[in-house]
């Protein structure tokens, strides 16, 4: 998770992880931006949504993610509100 301006890690940032059947996921970036999300959902879904939020920023757009049984990297980035 980094700012999207200054690419500084943000730390806190809730991210939100939701499946085509709504099965949902969260967890938060550390003080390095990283986050981890271990994702489990029901037999024969195929992608989900990842979307990040956190005060004093924009909520990020959403990033689709789609399964093939392999870890994914997704780097969020947020803009500061007013920016």
């Amino acid at each position: 998770m980094r700012d999207d301006l200054s690419s500084h890690p943000v730390s806190g940032a809730k991210v939100v992880f939701v499946s085509d059947t709504l099965d949902t996921t969260e967890t938060h970036s550390d003080g390095n931006g990283h986050y981890v999300l271990e994702v489990t959902v029901r037999e024969g879904v195929n992608f989900g949504t990842l979307q990040a939020s956190l005060s004093g920023y924009q909520t990020s757009p959403k990033a689709t993610v789609f399964f093939d049984g392999t870890a994914r990297t997704v780097d969020m980035r947020l803009r500061a509100s007013g920016k």
